[in-house]
């Protein structure tokens, strides 16, 4: 064998012919503890490490919206019919996946996602440490084999790119490890056999069912397989069983058929989205940005010593070319496939894509593979313990300041505006002799995330954090009933759908929507990573997003027509190319003045759900007939509230504070809007506050009875009572019409009491009712003079109370002081006499 081909063909050793667990069983146990105590250290590091970076990122919650869509029967789809399907999550089997822990185990996709991205972090671990274990070196190096094990894992899992997507909620660390299994299984042991091509094929398909990335992987297999089944051709020894390889790829097909049938495409809407055209200026400053941060100068220093070498050797390739034609599966072959491949895939994101959105994604599955090859480069160029040991100590030191400095300044920016297009000047932070190479790393930084390209970890982590601060929580958007018809337009959009599942989300982006995406981009734009596309002029304002959602409240819009007709319009109409524009999204949920001074601040401890009618829209109902439903059909606490006289533009509010007295659709029987709530998802009833908004009619309803009660904050005008008898274990149902005065800093309640009707001032309460007029939904800091509350009150007649007459005192109390201490009030307090009967 030429010098060429030992060199280039022994990247591993076949099992049979290792050296390293040759020597006595004392020598053999000493290594198998040494060996077992490195994995240990290693997964102790890789769980700190996991702990240290963990994180979600907004794209994760995308996938999660495509679960929880399949489990409600939508299937996986961005949102439901009738918008079209589209496949915006670039990862079935991590979607798949997670679906199946949700179902099997309960534990929704942001408990369990990075549990599953750990447990494929282990792997990959493994494997590379497998890689390790499998090199063939020389036997000067194989007495330091644990060693360089040692330092290749500490190497991997001391880099910040590796730890960074060893969680995410991402399918990244899942893919790594199928890429990492089936680098292993192709070039750690002797070549050839059904079974060997059978799970290379497997491992390739697994990957390509996790990204389309893996597609690449599987034409390398398709490659060795025809190879290996030409062999057999012409050696006349072919046999069908020798197709079993190509097996694993009817699952590939399958996948393809679906997603074409489904979506309408054979690649996901992602890469139309992403992809505009290639962008090597990125790329190679995203490639020399991550070579310059790890210091990766010695690994190329050696692949270049390396490679001079072979081409010394030139005589051996046409022996090389003459032995792959006589034996095509031979190791030479295999590993030259291998790293063909992992050169495209390489070239393929750093030249054509330009990078990657995130910080490096792209390249961490290399960085175990980077250690590996540097520990067999150092093998190959014949390197002595000593040398190659100080080599590997030394280029894993210098691999170390740029990454960790930079994250140690990172931790201490926790706010959206801190971290927003976040660039970190490290050099400022190095010895002044090695700031100007430093300074290189900053620019390129610079130059990057501004276009939105390898935006770093902290970043990604403080805006989820964000925007999950800004939403409801999740079991509160499962009460929005998808009969609501609920739009709203988002430019990040994973947090906003997972947490309101049930309303439609205008992806302005356009990674799911198939109109954005194949929209084409204006060439005078600038470019920015996977958020090139815009949507065409008067797309957004097409849906008439009517969905605001911030917090613990969701206001839902009136809109017609229905989205039955309005959706398909908009997705289908020809929309015309339209010049780049900034500010987008826009085209959301705008409120009328009045309205949204009440609703931008009423906060509820229960989700707030509001139906709201925009001007000039027709209401669900009526303000005659929500007087009606209120005074007449509805027997619970809850307010209406009414402008002050000739108030422009005013609006009438209707408040339900949280009282599960009413199902969902027994409330919406008597009120046609408080439809907007049902429990179909929500695993069982839960707590909720309604709200109603519509422009005010003019007309105000008036009290039963006239009664003058004044206090500083409000003045009561009278009441109307429901019955003036009522059995004992029942409630005496009142409607009391406060006129406000003036507002208040503090909370102002009243106190409607049932009393002794002899002695109403004595003895105490028999029982009461007590809250600021519309329970929290309404709260004193924002009345206004002139303005109208009527406020409906129940008051529990205890089951023992004796026959008799009571009487109904009212109280206003500052919240701040106590309902020992009411407010002074002009007038009689004690409104009107009741009659209590036997039950």
């Amino acid at each position: 064998m030429t010098w060429g081909s030992r060199y280039y063909s022994s990247l591993f050793a076949a099992p049979c012919r290792r050296r390293y667990n040759a020597g006595v069983p004392a020598q053999s146990i000493r290594r198998a503890a040494a060996l077992a105590l490195i994995l240990l250290l290693a997964g102790l590091g890789l769980y700190a490490g996991w702990r240290l970076f963990w994180y979600l990122t907004d794209d994760a919650y995308i996938a999660f919206r495509y679960v929880s869509n399949n489990r409600l029967g939508y299937g996986y789809v961005w949102n439901p019919p009738p918008f079209k399907p589209v496949e915006g999550y670039t990862s079935f089997l991590w979607v798949a996946l997670l679906d199946l822990v949700w179902r099997a185990a309960g534990v929704a996709p942001p408990e369990s996602a990075n549990a599953l991205a750990l447990v494929f972090a282990a792997g990959s671990v493994l494997v590379t440490a497998a890689l390790v274990l499998r090199l063939r070196l020389q036997p000067a190096l194989e007495r330091y084999r644990l060693v360089f094990l040692a330092l290749v894992l500490l190497g991997t899992l001391s880099n910040r790119t590796f730890l960074a997507w060893t969680s995410s909620g991402l399918e990244t660390a899942m893919f790594n490890f199928w890429l990492l299994a089936w680098v292993l299984a192709a070039v750690g042991r002797r070549p050839g056999g059904t079974g060997w091509l059978a799970l290379l094929a497997a491992l390739a398909v697994l990957m390509a069912l996790t990204r389309p990335d893996g597609l690449l992987f599987q034409a390398a297999t398709l490659l060795l397989i025809a190879l290996d089944l030409w062999q057999r051709w012409r050696a006349r020894a072919f046999r069908p069983a020798h197709l079993i390889p190509f097996a694993p790829f009817a699952l590939t097909v399958a996948h393809l058929v679906w997603r074409r049938l489904t979506y309408g495409g054979w690649l996901p809407n992602t890469y139309v989205a992403k992809y505009v055209g290639p962008w090597p200026a990125s790329g190679l400053r995203y490639l020399l940005s991550f070579v310059i941060e790890y210091s990766l100068w010695f690994w190329l220093s050696l692949a270049v010593a390396f490679g001079i070498l072979l081409l010394r050797q030139s005589r051996t390739l046409p022996a090389l070319a003459r032995a792959w034609r006589d034996d095509p599966l031979q190791p030479a072959l295999v590993q030259t496939v291998v790293v063909g491949a992992l050169a495209g895939h390489f070239a393929y994101y750093t030249l054509i894509i330009g990078g990657d959105h995130f910080e490096y994604r792209v390249y961490s599955h290399l960085v175990p593979l980077l250690w590996v090859s540097f520990v067999w480069l150092l093998d190959r160029l014949a390197m002595r313990p000593a040398q190659a040991l100080g080599l590997t100590v030394l280029s894993l030191a210098l691999a170390q300041p740029i990454p960790w400095t930079h994250w140690a300044i990172s931790q201490s920016y926790g706010t959206r505006l801190e971290t927003w297009a976040m660039r970190l000047p490290v050099a400022p932070h190095f010895p002044a002799p090695l700031r100007p190479y430093v300074a290189v790393f900053d620019a390129l930084q610079d130059w990057l995330i501004v276009r939105a390209v390898g935006v770093r970890h902290q970043e990604h982590k403080v805006f989820i954090a964000y925007q999950l601060s800004t939403l409801p929580p999740r079991q509160a958007g499962l009460l929005l009933s998808p009969t609501a018809e609920a739009v709203r337009i988002e430019g990040a959009v994973g947090a906003i759908g997972w947490v309101l599942p049930t309303v439609a989300i205008v992806d302005a982006h356009g990674l799911n929507d198939l109109v954005i995406a194949h929209h084409p981009i204006d060439p005078n734009g600038p470019r920015l990573m996977a958020h090139d596309r815009i949507p065409p002029a008067g797309y957004l304002e097409c849906f008439q997003a009517n969905t605001f959602a911030p917090i613990n409240k969701v206001i839902v819009a009136e809109r017609s027509p229905g989205w039955e007709v309005r959706v398909p319009a908009c997705e289908d109409q020809a929309w015309p190319i339209t010049p780049y524009r900034e500010g987008v999204p826009d085209a959301n949920l705008s409120l009328a003045p009045s309205a949204a001074r009440v609703l931008d601040n009423v906060w509820t401890a229960a989700p707030l759900f509001v139906d709201y009618v925009p001007p000039a829209t027709e209401p669900p109902q009526s303000a005659e007939a929500l007087w009606a439903a209120f005074a007449r059909g509805f027997h619970d606490t809850g307010c209406l509230v009414f402008p002050a006289d000739g108030a422009a533009g005013g609006y009438e509010f209707a408040f339900l504070p949280p009282n599960l007295r009413y199902a969902p659709e027994e409330l919406q029987a008597i009120f046609p809007w408080a439809g907007l709530v049902d429990f179909q998802r929500s695993g069982g009833p839960r707590p909720y506050s309604l709200a109603y908004a519509l422009p005010a009619s003019g007309a105000v309803p008036a009290p039963a009875r006239l009664h003058d009660l004044t206090w500083a904050p409000a003045s009561l005008t009278g009441f109307t009572l429901a019955a003036g008898e009522v059995a004992a274990g029942g409630f005496v149902e009142a409607l009391l019409f406060f006129r406000l005065n003036q507002p208040a800093g503090t909370e102002q309640w009243f106190r409607l009491s049932l009393v002794d009707a002899a002695q109403p001032d004595a003895n105490g309460p028999i029982a009461s009712d007590e809250g600021d007029p519309c329970r929290g939904m309404y709260p004193a800091p924002l009345w206004e003079p002139g303005q109208l509350i009527v406020s409906k009150s129940l008051v529990w007649a205890p089951p023992d109370l004796p026959p008799g007459e009571y009487a109904l005192r009212l109280s206003m109390f500052d919240l701040a002081v106590g309902a020992d201490a009411p407010l002074e009030a002009a007038g009689d307090a004690v409104l009107v006499a009741v009659r209590v009967s036997a039950p």
